[in-house]
């Protein structure tokens, strides 16, 4: 019978190894030799490359955006050509990552905004109006 998969790992914390759930990681930032993993309401940081912190996680839930940077993908709010933003935090995107962002952009045609065509349906309609009453004066 397999075990199942660590979904976490521990890091020594003021002598205590302290549980990281991987489901709990914001992002990851590489300072030289150290990195600061970010969470909800932590920032452990410990010495470790970014690489190998990065063999650990599963590459479905985060991604690399910069060569300091990992970002937990289900916290990516929104991103741009230049900076990804995780909780209001802006991360920035190397050129060489940026296009590790692409499966996850849905290609569709551009949709008009919902407002937009409720006011262009009120004026046509506006116009119908019109045009049928000039026809039926015309008529009178």
């Amino acid at each position: 019978m397999d075990k199942p998969s660590a979904r976490f790992f521990f890091v020594r914390q003021n002598g205590r190894y302290v549980k990281i759930p991987f489901a709990e990681i914001r992002y990851v930032e590489a300072s030289k030799n150290y990195v600061r993993i970010r969470m909800a309401d932590q920032i452990h940081q410990i010495m470790v490359p970014l690489q190998r912190l990065e063999s650990l996680l599963p590459e479905e839930e985060f991604i690399r955006v910069h060569r300091s940077f990992l970002v937990g993908i289900a916290y990516v709010s929104s991103f741009d050509n230049h900076q990804v933003c995780v909780e209001g935090q802006a991360v920035p995107i190397g050129e060489f990552y940026r296009h590790k962002l692409n499966p996850f952009i849905l290609s569709a045609t551009p949709v008009k905004s919902i407002a937009k065509p409720a006011l262009a349906d009120q004026q046509g309609a506006s116009e119908d109006a019109a045009i049928k009453k000039r026809t039926t004066a015309k008529k009178s």
